[in-house]
């Protein structure tokens, strides 16, 4: 029997606020200092909850938890409520858009790449309009920051949270599926596709809404035993290497369960 439009809607808030949750329980742990820029890996989050959901949805998770952040936690106002969500909107929604038209692997990863380049090319820009604003600088001295500071930070976070999207997205869908939050159909659809073959038809719009939900990366089954671990390998690579810049060049370091 085929979900309801209700059954449909209900699953994607449900699924969404956990998404928001965990991002919000990600801002106390592995938090990363570069100067007087931090990040956490609850824009990963997000991407991956944009991945399965949308990018409006990925749009609203990133301004929600941004506003979570700034009523309970926040010591940085309104500059830290700006550049939360920008940070996380830029990276989340281009991703889930890009992937949404093309749900393969290669899809997947061109999506999470032009994800990272969006949060550059958002991020600089916002530096340099927000922060002589709010920290009372020159904008000659933020610019002076980007070659040594902004640009590399943005680079190697963007990275890394590409790498936990890679590293997570499968084993979190796949929890999702046997929370019975993911339609088996929606995996059906995208793999038919993908094999060139033809999906079922959709008996009504909310079949068809559910099917945005097949997430490649998270292959349920023929793949071959070869393959399984690539990405998980390359995914575990691209966050060890970040770390590696992101420790020996920007001089950074983090905290663990910060209060």
């Amino acid at each position: 029997m085929r979900p309801s439009a209700s059954s449909v809607r209900l699953r994607k808030m449900i699924v969404s606020a956990l998404f928001i949750a965990v991002a919000y329980l990600f801002r106390f742990i592995f938090h990363f200092n570069a100067a007087f820029l931090t990040f956490e890996f609850k824009d990963a989050v997000i991407c991956i909850g944009g991945l399965y959901l949308g990018p409006l949805y990925a749009l609203a998770m990133s301004a929600i938890v941004a506003l979570l952040e700034f009523a309970t936690i926040s010591g940085t106002g309104w500059y830290g409520l700006l550049m939360n969500f920008l940070a996380a909107a830029a990276f989340s929604v281009v991703a889930s858009l890009v992937y949404r038209f093309r749900r393969t692997m290669g899809g997947a990863i061109v999506a999470l790449a032009l994800g990272v380049c969006a949060l550059i090319g958002v991020m600089i820009p916002a530096n340099l309009v927000i922060t002589p604003r709010f920290m009372s600088v020159e904008t000659a001295a933020v610019v002076s920051l980007i070659p040594k500071l902004l640009l590399p930070f943005n680079l190697v976070k963007g990275l890394m949270n590409a790498g936990v999207v890679l590293l997570l997205y499968k084993p979190v869908t796949t929890a999702l599926y046997h929370a019975h939050l993911l339609d088996r159909g929606a995996f059906a659809g995208t793999y038919a596709k993908e094999q060139g073959k033809s999906a079922p038809v959709a008996e009504s719009s909310a079949e068809q809404s559910e099917v945005i939900a097949a997430p490649a990366l998270s292959r349920p089954v023929a793949t071959p035993l070869r393959f399984r671990w690539i990405v998980p390998v390359a995914a575990a690579i691209l966050i060890a290497v970040s770390l590696i810049v992101f420790f020996l060049f920007l001089h950074g370091d983090f905290t663990v369960l910060e209060k």
